[in-house]
């Protein structure tokens, strides 16, 4: 709360202040449009995760001029407070390009049976957007990348120092113990004082031998109060507020946004530039060394097919001529899962902290002093092994929680667009003003594979995407494993005294004879097919590896098989989706890029 003696018409006066200074400040980070120049050393198309560090990287030496353009505009205040209700409020925003799947066989609850894939229309892309969850994956992944695929240059041991070159850990505990960066432009922090209702939920996952750990250390299997993007002074760490706004090189860094990247420009097979809309007004800006394309998984494979890089077949159908016959959109990988609400038992409000909340006392002291609820959004995790998995060190799921303050209106809900929206309004209504633990059981390993197309020629149209969702039979028995797994912690662990029971989801019922959920397989069943959705970590659609292998889009070094002067670098080239949230891999995909950028072109 605001000390006492600041009146509520001084914190709004305070607050108004604050916030248009805040959105000065993020406005200023598009160049001029009278700057920009018909030719750059490089262009880098999409500021997220990935792209926004290569534009950094690359603008590092003065002589060198550099464009990024972003299809979104500027970030905002919503985006720096870390707090659910913030993060909440960016779905289904201006900021969110509201992708949905093609109709699937999971998430029939959903409109049109269609399962939301959220991503960040906005500069820093989906890292100014997500939940700032840091889980960088299991090592094996990355060494899996190098082995199997023939991504040499990618295995663990090779890209821990990128992950180490961007973190800022602080935390002397974690940062302690060798595998943490201190000194890089991100800042990740613990959660300072959790509730004790936390320390309860991490003591009952230990007395169920589910060991504490650093999840992004030696060993992963375990469970973990869960590191954030979230830096020392309260807000979110992400690409954009690390690396590009401010804009640390204004004079050869050029950041361009509401630019929509329609194709790359070509002489014979050499990409030379790019043609973009802005304003509805086309453009065209040429580059003299390369173009970096980091549009992310979805925008990636769409931009380059537009372009002429793709399936030949699919190409010549839209009329599209073809410059390399490459798998572009193949090998669409995603994590899967449900979310089940756990209301917390009202006698134990005590054991919690206050939940974020956009009031004006929490917004002043968020604004004034970067601390409060507003400040804070942490997660716990518990990682499981299915008895599909043989690499118990390698785990194939696990659940994710928050702790979280439901809204007190229906109205402020936001939450999936369900079909029967009156029947999950009722369903929500004895949750509303109540502090619940928000449960997210999630396969992690997924078999699974679908694919990205074009619906059209038009770069207007959004693609295709086809999620395949939980198609492999092991995958949605691993799912529903996990979810067994989550519901029997909670009904039966030592937190189970805390919480109310739940109630069954619209359109499912509780076995009755049975005395808890986790034995009613019914249900859980049930519970999949109506609302299996996007974990929002979605990879693999140029995909890297070796370059004599059929099934890649881009060699080891990031370049487009086929051509020249273009590399994609974002989280589409991961060739195996690893068991962790893809933003911390995305940032480290980033930094090496910049090294195989400056390296290729003799800049480093």
């Amino acid at each position: 709360m605001a000390p006492p003696l600041v009146g509520i018409s001084i914190q709004l006066l305070s607050i108004a202040a604050l916030i248009l200074q805040n959105n000065i400040q993020h406005d200023s980070v598009e160049t001029s449009v009278h700057q920009i120049q018909a030719v750059y050393d490089f262009i880098v198309v999409g500021s997220g995760s990935s792209g926004a560090i290569v534009a950094n990287r690359l603008a590092e030496n003065p002589h060198i001029r550099v464009l990024l353009v972003e299809a979104g505009g500027p970030s905002g205040l919503i985006n720096d407070i870390p707090a659910q209700t913030a993060t909440g409020a960016l779905f289904y925003s201006e900021q969110d390009w509201n992708y949905t799947l093609t109709p699937q066989k999971y998430g029939v609850s959903y409109q049109n049976r269609v399962i939301p894939e959220n991503r960040g229309h906005v500069i820093g892309g989906t890292s100014s957007f997500n939940s700032m969850i840091y889980n960088r994956g299991n090592r094996r992944t990355f060494d899996v990348w190098a082995k199997e695929y023939g991504a040499i240059g990618w295995s663990y041991e090779e890209v821990l120092p990128y992950f180490m070159k961007y973190e800022k850990n602080l935390d002397p505990l974690v940062a302690s113990n060798g595998f943490h960066g201190t000194t890089g432009p991100i800042e990740i922090t613990s959660w300072s004082h959790p509730p004790p209702i936390i320390q309860l939920h991490q003591q009952a996952a230990n007395e169920l031998h589910i060991p504490s750990t650093d999840i992004n250390g030696a060993q992963q299997f375990g469970t973990a109060v869960c590191q954030a993007f979230i830096d020392g002074k309260g807000r979110r760490s992400s690409a954009s507020n690390a690396y590009i706004d401010p804009n640390p090189y204004p004079h050869n860094l050029h950041i361009l946004a509401r630019a929509l990247v329609t194709k790359i420009l070509f002489e014979d097979k050499r990409a030379v530039g790019i043609q973009f809309l802005r304003h509805g007004t086309e453009h065209k800006i040429f580059a003299k060394k390369e173009i970096i394309v980091s549009a992310g998984t979805i925008n990636t494979p769409q931009l380059l097919m537009l372009s002429g890089i793709g399936p030949e077949k699919h190409l010549h159908d839209l009329g599209i001529p073809v410059l390399s016959d490459l798998p572009v959109g193949d090998n669409y990988q995603n994590h899967w899962g449900v979310s089940i609400d756990f209301a917390i038992k009202e006698k134990y409000y005590h054991l919690l902290s206050t939940g974020g909340q956009m009031n004006v006392p929490q917004l002043y002291q968020f604004l004034a002093r970067k601390t409060g609820p507003l400040a804070q959004h942490y997660r716990t995790v518990v990682y499981y092994n299915t008895h599909n998995n043989k690499d118990k060190d390698w785990p194939n799921t696990n659940w994710e929680t928050g702790l979280y303050l439901y809204p007190a209106n229906l109205s402020d809900v936001r939450a999936f667009p369900h079909e029967d929206r009156h029947a999950w309004d009722i369903f929500r209504a004895p949750l509303l003003g109540r502090y619940y633990f928000f449960v997210h059981p999630i396969l992690q390993r997924p078999r699974s594979v679908g694919s990205i197309r074009l619906a059209s020629k038009s770069p207007l149209y959004y693609p295709l995407i086809d999620g395949n969702v939980l198609a492999d039979p092991k995958d949605y028995a691993d799912l529903h494993e996990s979810i067994k797994a989550a519901l029997y912690f909670y009904e039966r662990s030592s937190i189970a005294e805390y919480l109310e029971p739940i109630e069954p989801i619209p359109g499912c019922q509780f076995c009755k004879d049975r005395q808890f959920v986790n034995e009613c397989d019914e249900y859980i069943q049930c519970l999949i097919v109506q609302t299996a959705y996007s974990c929002y970590h979605p990879a693999g659609t140029a995909r890297m590896g070796a370059h004599e292998r059929h099934d890649t889009v881009v060699d080891p070094r990031l370049r487009v098989k086929g051509v020249d002067g273009l590399r994609v670098c974002d989280a589409s080239v991961m060739p195996l989706l690893m068991n962790g949230n893809t933003n911390a891999a995305s940032l480290m995909i980033g930094e090496k890029c910049a090294d195989l950028v400056k390296h290729d072109n003799q800049l480093a």
